[in-house]
């Protein structure tokens, strides 16, 4: 792309944090930006020691700095996050398969177990923030895409944040994922397979069988694949069950990129044959926390340009 994409927040966003997670906040907030300025400290210090409770160094003014932001951002967050898988309804409600649309498929397992960063956390806030440092990757696609096209999913988990969620007619969801495939105008596909601890069982082939379709129905080429990116305590965990993923997708003529660490958004073309990588976003830039959701957009833009495919005003 010849234009840096922004990564930002949509307009009327359907992910309501309600209002009383920013009220319980705001006390934390202010106590941070008061509490850093010297003359308050001062201030603070020698109340204290006319109180007769004395005099504190420069590791309890840390703690203090710290720990009585976090004694109300904590549970903020928490309520931030409730408040959000409350308005679940709403993001159902506001699916809208007239306009134009993605599909979006996954492993559910992947909704609570696996951590993409949060685009919209800032490293700078110090955790002082209603924002998680990182998002499930449902809640990262729907909220990375949210202002540019109206995108939803098949079922999930109603215990974390998520997009617009449809049921499969007749609760077949092998024929509702297949009629939704022909309709998308776009696909974002999660495939990645795990095996379970203790046992020989494989979670995920169902989102393989999805890629095998995308793949029939001829709309790979419409699709970008989210390679996930790791943390220092997954590293060797995600890069085995990627390359399990590879090994499955070539049974079926589907040639994912090798591991690269940073995690990456795939496009695809169809080459003797076989369905391959046509180009790779997000896997560049050294700013970890906006790279993959920066990637992501790119990805959709790079595909509305080639198949002509005009995204919402506000893109």
């Amino acid at each position: 792309m010849s234009k840096r994409v922004k990564v930002e927040e949509a307009n009327n966003s359907a992910f309501n944090i309600g209002c009383l997670a920013p009220f319980l906040f705001l006390p934390g907030f202010l106590f941070f930006i008061w509490f850093r300025d010297t003359s308050s400290r001062k201030w603070l210090n020698n109340e204290l020691v006319e109180l007769g409770i004395g005099d504190f160094n420069g590791y309890a003014a840390l703690i203090l700095l710290i720990g009585i932001p976090l004694l109300t951002c904590i549970p903020a967050t928490l309520l931030a996050r409730r408040s959000k898988i409350k308005s679940q309804q709403l993001r159902n409600n506001k699916i809208d398969l007239e306009k134009i649309h993605a599909l979006y498929l996954r492993p559910y397992y992947t909704d609570s177990n696996i951590s993409i960063p949060n685009p919209f956390y800032s490293m700078w806030s110090g955790g002082v923030s209603l924002e998680t440092p990182a998002l499930n990757p449902e809640e990262f696609v729907a909220r990375v895409l949210e202002r540019h096209l109206n995108i939803y999913a098949f079922g999930g988990n109603n215990k974390t944040v998520g997009m617009g969620r449809a049921t499969a007619p007749n609760l077949d969801w092998q024929f509702g994922v297949t009629e939704s495939i022909k309709k998308a105008c776009f696909i974002v596909i999660f495939p990645y397979l795990s095996q379970l601890p203790n046992s020989n069982q494989i979670s995920g082939l169902s989102t393989l069988w999805e890629l095998n379709q995308v793949a029939n129905l001829g709309k790979l080429d419409r699709t970008i694949a989210i390679m996930p990116c790791h943390y220092w305590y997954n590293r060797k965990k995600i890069r085995d069950n990627w390359e399990k993923t590879c090994e499955k997708a070539l049974e079926f003529g589907v040639i994912l990129p090798k591991y690269n660490n940073k995690g990456c958004m795939v496009t695809f073309e169809y080459k003797d044959e076989l369905w391959k990588p046509l180009k790779i976003f997000g896997d560049d830039g050294i700013y970890r926390q906006k790279r993959l959701a920066r990637g992501l957009i790119e990805a959709l833009f790079f595909l509305s340009e080639r198949f002509n495919i005009k995204l919402n005003e506000d893109s």
